[in-house]
């Protein structure tokens, strides 16, 4: 080995902390027979770049809790329904157990 003071062109990739302006849910696709919700979500930033996106699946107590009636966090709702604000308690409570 020797030493040099040569200098060369090195591509590196990093990871930065960007905020993100929106959520949106991007694509619902709901099976009932499977008692399953299947969420795409998307990040967007100030400018309305897709930041990242990524799937979230609404299943077993979540997906019965989701279809109940008036559950603690949506007094009315009917079962079998649910509205978008529901989806995101849901996703919000996923979230929170990993």
């Amino acid at each position: 080995m020797r030493e040099s003071e040569k200098t060369i062109k090195v591509t590196r990739a990093t990871e930065i902390n960007v905020p993100v302006a929106f959520e949106a849910l991007e694509e619902i696709y709901e099976s009932k027979p499977q008692s399953r919700i299947d969420v795409r979500i998307a990040y967007y930033d100030g400018t309305g770049g897709v930041l990242q996106s990524f799937n979230v699946t609404i299943s077993g107590e979540h997906y019965h809790l989701l279809m109940s009636e008036s559950p603690e966090f949506a007094p009315g709702k009917p079962a079998n329904e649910y509205r978008e604000i529901d989806l995101w308690k849901i996703i919000d409570q996923l979230s929170e157990e990993v």
